[in-house]
């Protein structure tokens, strides 16, 4: 008996882990993150092709991070 109300209580709470974790929201903002990194990713290309030189690459490099 003991047992079986034990079962019930685990699978109760796991059902309410389950559906917090589905529900909540991300914990760091995405879209910013995937902008930075393409803005940086933009920039290398820039300087891989010569129309940057190292400075301004990495000047623009820290403004971005």
């Amino acid at each position: 008996m003991i047992m079986n109300i034990l079962l019930w209580i685990l699978i109760a709470v796991g059902i309410i882990h389950l559906v917090r974790r589905l529900f909540a929201g991300p914990k760091t903002d995405p879209s910013t993150t995937s902008e930075t990194s393409r803005a940086v990713e933009i920039l290398k290309e820039r300087y891989a092709r010569g129309e940057i030189t190292a400075e301004e690459f990495q000047t623009m490099q820290s403004h971005l991070r």
